[in-house]
């Protein structure tokens, strides 16, 4: 793997024994106060910082992350794959099961509880069928034996869904996962959606000919699920280690679900859309020019909920927490026959969070090959470089947060007894811890009081606006907490004032940290928006 140090044989071997004895003690059935007992598990939670055992085994240079290493592979021998579009059937009556109704059909084999909120009023124009599978497929061409992954329609990335505003669809998803999980890995279920206007808008088309002119889907507007993951070097499965509640970092990078693959493009304008599905990594994606070690500047015009009010150029790429999401423009214009590689400069030793310091060009990880080496075609997308720098808006403008909040709530992201806690508390899922009224506004207020480790904080349903970080206005420039967001990456100390406005839907939905392993123990927080809601400010 490119950039990769020598690996370490002796460490190598021990970190095979450890997460061997690990699995044994997961596969004995022990619990926390089994391992308590046995000397075993520290006082926080964790395993005793042991050789062999633990981790993060605590040696006379310090702590040492004992995780497995993956097989050797190749870097650049196969393409990215492009995501397929999912289409839809016919019409109702084209899927599986009985027609679509508006209340849960639980005869009919539904497992939804609740009614459709809206169908009356947007009836389905559309209609999908998905399967939730499990399916074999090789990431790298050098791995001996495939991996077990999950995937909607047994695909990983799953299908790419596109749609149009004011065009209502209806999804009917179906659970067809073995019962027996194999063991928990990360094995997938991740996918993309993108949503255009209309084509004679005058807004995000996806055609470059109308509307902002942004580069067509889907010749030149490309879709990136990036992702990292550990092997287990016998078996090639996918390894995840469950007394590790820091985070899981993997040695391999993926693009699309294949490591450091290779992508074509011709010498013109691409829109690429940038996902960070995890598990714990944090990125800072730059696009790098081998020749001289440089960035080749770039412009980002979106953050999760939508594109930014212009682009805005980013010269030392984009950060991008767990599940947050980018849309940038890359300019090859006059660049053929030569090659450049996407590649992440963001420090990260372990799965608490990135370091902070951010790698010169070329010291980083390359993920992304990309040979400019396609066709010389037409382009009649806009340059972002001619947009007049006086022009405040070329996108949408921002929603105003000028409304007062009838609350202000405050959510600690903290550690406690091991376990990841929000305002003291771990999850249950019969727990609604508060209640929101529809069609008000709130303001929250995000803390990480705990210097070791940063919490990508995602909410369900509703996005955003950010209001502070850590007292000061969000930058309106690069990397940006500005926009309109479901992501806030909470960094060390920092504390973050957001102001969300509530519409439309009521219903429960949760709030909790991305990093899946906080997630999974168990840093989330369940909330139920209703019309009567309540003023609670530390839920």
């Amino acid at each position: 793997m490119a950039n990769t140090p020598k690996r370490d044989k002796t460490r190598e071997k021990a970190s095979i024994v450890a997460a061997k004895n690990r699995r044994e003690l997961i596969a004995a059935g022990l619990n926390r106060r089994d391992l308590l007992k046995m000397g075993l598990l520290t006082s926080a939670g964790m395993l005793i910082p042991k050789v062999g055992l633990s981790a993060r085994p605590l040696t006379s240079a310090g702590y040492v992350y004992d995780t497995p290493q993956s097989r050797p592979t190749r870097a650049f021998i196969e393409d990215m794959p492009r995501l397929t579009i999912k289409q839809p059937v016919a019409d109702a009556s084209a899927l599986t099961g009985p027609d679509p109704q508006i209340a849960p059909n639980l005869t009919g084999g539904e497992s939804r509880t609740v009614a459709h909120q809206a169908y009356a009023q947007f009836p389905p124009r559309k209609f999908y069928e998905v399967h939730e599978k499990a399916f074999l497929a090789k990431s790298s061409p050098d791995f001996v034996q495939p991996s077990t992954l999950w995937g909607f329609d047994g695909l990983f990335p799953g299908p790419l869904f596109v749609a149009r505003y004011g065009e209502p669809i209806l999804v009917r998803q179906f659970n067809d996962l073995p019962n027996d999980n194999g063991g928990f890995v990360y094995k997938g279920l991740a996918g993309m959606y993108n949503l255009f206007h209309p084509e004679d808008s005058p807004y995000d088309t996806g055609n470059e000919n109308t509307g902002f002119k942004l580069p067509s889907f889907p010749d030149y507007d490309i879709n990136m699920v990036f992702n990292d993951a550990v092997y287990d070097a016998q078996t090639d499965q996918l390894a995840f280690d469950l007394f590790n509640l820091d985070g899981i970092l993997g040695d391999k990078m993926l693009v699309n679900g294949k490591v450091q693959p290779v992508l074509h493009v011709s010498p013109r304008r691409y829109r690429f859309r940038w996902l960070n599905m995890g598990p714990s990594r944090f990125y800072q994606l730059s696009l790098l020019d081998p020749t001289n070690n440089t960035s080749k500047p770039i412009w980002q015009i979106s953050v999760d909920g939508n594109l930014l009010k212009k682009p805005v150029q980013v010269p030392n790429g984009c950060r991008i927490a767990v599940a947050e999401r980018v849309d940038v423009i890359v300019d090859f214009t006059g660049l053929q026959g030569k090659t450049f590689y996407i590649e992440n400069r963001l420090e990260q030793s372990d799965g608490r969070g990135p370091t902070g310091n951010v790698l010169s060009p070329g010291q980083g990880t390359k993920i992304l090959q990309i040979k400019v080496d396609g066709p010389v075609v037409a382009d009649n997308s806009v340059n972002p470089a001619l947009i007049p720098a006086n022009q405040p808006v070329y996108f949408y403008d921002f929603p105003d947060t000028l409304a007062t909040p009838i609350v202000t709530r405050t959510f600690r992201f903290e550690r406690n007894n091991g376990q990841w806690a929000v305002n003291g508390k771990f999850a249950a899922c019969e727990d609604t811890r508060f209640r929101i009224k529809r069609n008000t506004v709130e303001k929250w207020i995000f803390q990480n009081n705990s210097g070791g480790w940063q919490h990508p904080i995602h909410m369900h349903f509703e996005e955003f606006q950010t209001l502070k970080i850590n007292g000061a206005a969000p930058s309106a420039s690069g990397i940006i907490q500005a926009g309109r967001k479901d992501v806030l990456r909470l960094e060390h100390n920092m504390q973050a004032e957001v102001f969300f406005r509530f519409r439309d839907f009521v219903g429960r939905y949760p709030i909790h940290c991305h990093n899946v392993v906080h997630e999974d123990h168990a840093m989330m927080v369940l909330l139920e928006i209703d019309d009567a809601g309540d003023l609670k400010t530390n839920p």
